[in-house]
């Protein structure tokens, strides 16, 4: 009978302690992947086993989530990457092939990917061996780190007996047992500089990116099973069934990891700032299934994930979507600096990489840093109330309304900070998501789901998402399961790879070129299957990095009213067709030029006119009936009203 380990089990173990132990060359470590033959029988005595630049410029105020929006001028400078000089990992090199995909019959039937082996790219590899009840914490995280960073109570193993460093080498420990699990990783792109030599084995005092995964081999079926449920029940991050490899490695020389007396890099802030920037892109990445029921709207990805990846890499995904006015303000949050300008938004990108809730005290300080900032000028009474109902429970949300319609500036940066305040805690990340589900989204809405999953970091997120129950059946026929969307990154197409890859060496200052996905041989190109819908209905589709992208929504009949609403002044007068709806909508009027009224040039009555972006904002929130709409604009064209 196979029994999980102790979870009870503190502490770690010591190996043995050698005075000044210093690092030496030894030579070639690594080992040929082509002539490690793997063995699904090799597994452990069950006796043993225990199975188990930034441009200095306001966001302006037509920034919403809308794709169509005018832009103010386009950004003037480019964020640049932090560059490093890698060196390659001083261990033999292995060939991997990686050139063309290309596809047999078995291959179109699996949906696997398989590659010409004509080209030859040199790789690296190494093991890193970890107690079983370790592995999940790396996979939650995105990222294998040393031990030293555990939030949780490790399990003793090889890699706690130098816990500022990751061990690996190119054999098993002479603590290998049932309970172990050997991790083969690629090292290929690792800085030597960070590359401590010792007989057997390498210490390298930094982290390394679950992308560059390349196989989990494990002691036992039971063992892997164990793995792949306690994943999904615990939400420690997703693992791909075929990532995971029954039977460890045949003729792997033994090794001792001894503790030794060198001193790692301190890796706290990186290491946060990765999980941030990792819980950014997935967390906002389902915001339009999120508010499909709402909306109509279907995105695979929603808009605001590519404009945050492309904050990193302007490229990613650009066929599909581009904004560089919008990935500007990404740009701000993943450099962690906006401009000398933006005290309000600076405050809040500089909050949210703190560990600790909202709070009124945070509130108060915001306040005050409004108030100082004179960006609400003759709006004093409102903020202040604004505030007040922050403090409120109970009045919290209603604030969002009362933001919207002050005139000021600064009523982003507010805007973003109020929805902290309502969802910033980290003993509830599932809150936000399953309001959004239930109410329509508002102007800033996208920007603020954003920040909030930054503040909350990836290894807060779940797997997935709770069942959704507001989704139309059409929408069902591009995916049988788009009601539980994956939230993590599930490991299984080049795409996931590939932005976990970016983030990593945006992070860590790691230039470096493409991963070599061919040595990963459990990726799938998705289908580019087309999908009919109705008249009723807009599809489009397409592949990103062996992912499926679909895009589709539910025909709107105002869209076919926008010419004809474009048309409308600019300021429309009060006695118009439009305007008397304007009237009965309560809508803001445009400022008026009082010195045109005292000096008699224009008659009160007719300096009263309202914004046609208000109309039109009004109209799409469905406060006036289709029809109406129809009537009254024919009636603008026939008394010649249009522009």
């Amino acid at each position: 009978m196979t029994k999980k380990p102790n979870t009870k089990e503190k502490g770690t173990k010591k190996g043995s302690i050698v005075p000044g132990f210093v690092p030496k060359e030894t030579g070639d470590l690594f080992i040929n992947q082509d002539s490690q033959e793997i063995s699904k029988g090799t597994e452990l005595q069950e006796t043993k086993s225990k199975t188990k630049d930034i441009l200095n410029k306001e966001i302006p105020l037509e920034i919403t989530n809308e794709q169509g929006s005018d832009y103010s001028n386009e950004i003037k400078e480019e964020l640049l990457t932090p560059q490093s000089n890698i060196s390659s990992f001083a261990y033999t090199k292995t060939n991997q092939y990686y050139s063309q995909r290309k596809y047999d019959e078995q291959t179109k039937k699996e949906g696997k990917i398989s590659y010409d082996q004509q080209n030859v790219k040199q790789s690296q590899i190494a093991f890193f061996e970890v107690n079983i009840g370790n592995v999940l914490q790396y996979f939650s995280a995105g990222i294998v780190y040393p031990s030293k960073y555990s939030v949780q109570n490790a399990f003793s193993d090889v890699q706690s007996i130098n816990n500022e460093f990751l061990a690996l080498s190119t054999g098993l420990s002479s603590n290998f047992n049932g309970e172990s699990v050997l991790i083969k990783i690629d090292t290929t792109n690792i800085n030597a500089k960070d590359i401590q030599d010792f007989e057997g084995y390498k210490l390298v005092k930094s982290a390394l990116p679950i992308s560059r995964i390349i196989k989990v081999f494990v002691t036992s079926d039971a063992a892997k099973q164990q793995l792949l449920e306690e994943s999904q029940l615990r939400d420690g991050g997703i693992i791909p069934n075929d990532l995971i490899s029954v039977g460890i490695p045949n003729d792997l020389p033994s090794i001792t990891v001894n503790r030794s007396t060198i001193t790692g890099n301190d890796l706290s802030f990186s290491l946060s700032r990765f999980d941030k920037i990792l819980g950014l892109v997935a967390g906002i990445k389902n915001y339009n299934i999120l508010t499909l029921g709402k909306t109509d709207i279907y995105k695979t990805l929603s808009d605001h994930f590519f404009y945050a990846i492309q904050a990193i890499d302007p490229a990613f995904g650009k066929n599909i979507v581009s904004s560089t006015q919008h990935s500007e303000f990404y740009k701000w949050l993943i450099a962690k600096e906006a401009p000398t300008d933006r005290l309000l938004l600076s405050w809040i990108i500089n909050r949210i990489y703190l560990d600790s809730n909202f709070t009124d005290k945070d509130t108060k300080a915001f306040k005050q840093l409004c108030l100082s900032s004179k960006g609400f000028n003759n709006e004093e009474n409102q903020l202040d109330q604004i505030f007040i109902n922050l403090q409120k429970t109970l009045e919290r949300k209603s604030v969002f309304k009362n933001i919207l319609e002050l005139e000021s500036s600064q009523k982003f940066p507010l805007f973003l900070f109020s929805y902290l305040r309502i969802y910033g805690t980290k003993t509830n990340p599932e809150l936000p998501r399953l309001d959004l589900s239930k109410s329509p989204p508002v102007k800033y809405g996208e920007y603020s789901f954003a920040i909030l999953n930054m503040f909350f970091g990836y290894k807060l997120l779940r797997n997935t998402e709770d069942r959704l129950n507001n989704i139309p059946e059409e929408y069902f026929k591009l995916n049988s399961r788009i009601n539980k969307p994956a939230i993590k990154f599930e490991l299984s197409t080049r795409f996931d790879y590939l932005v976990i890859d970016k983030v990593f060496n945006y992070v860590f200052s790691e230039n470096i070129g493409e991963l070599n996905l061919a040595q990963i041989d459990h990726l799938k190109e998705e289908r580019n299957e087309v999908v009919k819908f109705d008249d009723n209905f807009s599809y489009v589709n397409n592949i990103i990095y062996g992912k499926a992208y679909h895009q589709l929504s539910k025909l709107n009949p105002l869209d076919a009213l926008i010419p004809l609403l474009m048309r409308l002044p600019t300021n429309i007068p009060l006695f118009s067709e439009i305007g008397y709806c304007c009237y009965r909508l309560r809508l803001k009027t445009s400022p008026s030029h009082f010195s045109e009224i005292l000096n008699n040039e224009t008659p009160f009555i007719d300096s009263i006119k309202y914004p046609r972006s208000l109309f039109i904002e009004a109209i799409k929130e469905g406060k006036m009936e289709l029809e109406e709409i129809k009537f009254r604009l024919n009636m603008a064209v026939k008394y010649k009203e249009l522009i």
